[in-house]
């Protein structure tokens, strides 16, 4: 069957006509859907609605912050649970739920603000007491509570802390989530909190929505969207395949991965340190000092802590503000390798380390090659970790390589043994003296040798466009203003 060479042209014409209609349509759509506001001369523009947030979590974990164990949702708990306070960058205590507190010899009086928990209901003095509690029996939090020994209410609105002993930093503690009475009683429950956002579960996941009663500011990122992991095995390629928008590693395992995403430190307060056996060659004050002031910090953070971590020669971390006033002595460099070499002439150090864990590995061999560049031979035993501990309670090393998590009143008592030492840090924590008296006598015995309080990783998509600033225990600390 033949068809005219008209009938075609009028078929194409009016296929033609039908296209562009539909891209007119289209083109008028996406025009309506997207934002316009007014500028002061009357004239519109259009404006980009930011897209939402999107963050790893474990729905079988749960959101109970007390019984919770994932570091997803580890890192998502302080976006629903607030605490009587913060901490800032320089771990200074910020109120949040609390409104003040004061140090009387050895009890801690706090006072209650007036937000209210999402549901609407009041904070009062009993739930405070209800998750103190919960706290204290939490293997998160526990540790960071130890020198409480006790909570009670004053009145609604009064909540006294009594301590073992007297600590003027103690307030900094009190970071640990404050959820209504009876609502967190077990690893199903899901709290009621005074966050910035509210949880609810989804059929796929979990999502967080801004509580107004926290905030009736507009938040940029106003809901997040929580993508349920079966596994944490893969949670930075999951970043990277845009399966969420952030991920933090704490990088306990010993290990990172270069991703294609941006990516920012996040300060853990985990002091990494030579401990010093004090019956070997190391029992000389002279030698123990004298190390101190040879080994290259940087460089064992950039190779053995693959660049996370910030050097110190304190026992404290650098960023606190109680430590700003603290000197740091100043020793030569070649005496100092002269002594070292002189003294350890004709021996072998021992350096044990967790095998278990990478990062010490590479250390404890960064250590060994510097110490060789001054003429100090030294040896590696690295074993599992139990191994490890015994080794260290049994004393089978000269060096050994440590960390130690600092809760936030700057408890270090579990490394100083020496009597002296830890009757001036009482006395240091009681406010008496100052840091800085404290850290001269540290000098004068050389316990062990800090090296660098270690860091975590937040990484990040490229498309969010706000300048991200963690917080310590709060690696998405501003995410309420995430635009991407």
């Amino acid at each position: 069957m033949r068809v005219s060479n008209t009938f075609l042209r009028c078929g194409l014409y009016t296929l033609i006509i039908c296209m562009i209609g539909i891209m007119l349509f289209t083109f008028v759509s996406c025009k309506d859907d997207e934002t316009t506001s007014k500028t002061d001369d009357g004239t519109s523009q259009e404006t980009e609605e930011p897209a939402g947030v999107r963050l790893p979590y474990s729905r079988e974990d749960g959101m109970n912050p007390f019984t919770a164990k994932s570091l997803m949702n580890s890192a998502i708990m302080p976006l629903v649970y607030s605490g009587l306070y913060s901490v800032d960058e320089s771990y200074n205590p910020v109120p949040d739920l609390a409104t003040g507190a004061e140090v009387q010899e050895n009890t801690l009086v706090v006072s209650l603000g007036s937000k209210r928990f999402s549901d609407g209901s009041s904070i009062n003095a009993d739930d405070v007491v209800y998750s103190f509690q919960k706290a204290k029996e939490s293997t998160y939090y526990a540790s960071s509570l130890a020198f409480f020994t006790d909570v009670s209410a004053a009145n609604s609105k009064t909540v006294v802390f009594s301590m073992n002993f007297k600590n003027v930093y103690a307030v900094a503690s009190l970071t640990f989530p404050i959820v209504k009475q009876g609502t967190a009683d077990d690893a199903t429950s899901i709290p009621v909190g005074s966050g910035h956002y509210k949880y609810s579960a989804t059929t796929d996941g979990g999502l967080l929505e801004q509580n107004t009663q926290y905030s009736s500011e507009e938040y940029t990122t106003n809901q997040i969207t929580l993508v349920n992991m079966s596994s944490s095995q893969a949670l930075l390629h999951g970043l990277v395949i845009n399966n969420y928008d952030g991920v933090f590693d704490d990088l306990s395992k010993g290990s990172s991965q270069r991703i294609n995403a941006s990516t920012v430190h996040v300060d853990l307060n985990n002091l990494v340190y030579f401990g010093l056996n004090p019956n070997s060659a190391f029992a000389d004050l002279e030698l123990r000092r004298n190390l101190s002031a040879v080994i290259d910090r940087e460089a064992l953070i950039n190779s053995g802590l693959e660049g996370y971590g910030v050097s110190t020669e304190l026992p404290f971390n650098p960023n606190w503000y109680g430590a700003q006033d603290v000197s740091v002595p100043k020793y030569n460099t070649e005496d100092a390798e002269s002594y070292l070499s002189s003294r350890l002439a004709g021996r072998t150090l021992n350096i044990l380390v967790n095998s278990d864990n990478n990062f010490k590995v590479k250390l404890a061999e960064t250590l060994v090659s510097q110490l060789s560049e001054m003429g100090v031979k030294s040896t590696i035993t690295s074993v599992p970790y139990a191994t490890y501990v015994g080794g260290v309670a049994g004393g089978y090393y000269d060096i050994y390589i440590g960390e130690y998590k600092l809760t936030n009143d700057r408890n270090i008592s579990g490394l100083l043994g020496d009597e002296v030492l830890v009757t001036s840090y009482a006395e240091m924590l009681a406010g008496n003296t100052k840091c800085s008296d404290f850290m001269t006598l540290f000098y004068d015995n050389q316990p062990f040798v800090p090296v660098a309080f270690r860091t975590g990783v937040l990484g990040y998509s490229r498309s969010v466009e706000t300048e991200v600033t963690p917080l310590p225990h709060n690696p998405y600390a501003n995410i309420y203003d995430w635009f991407i």
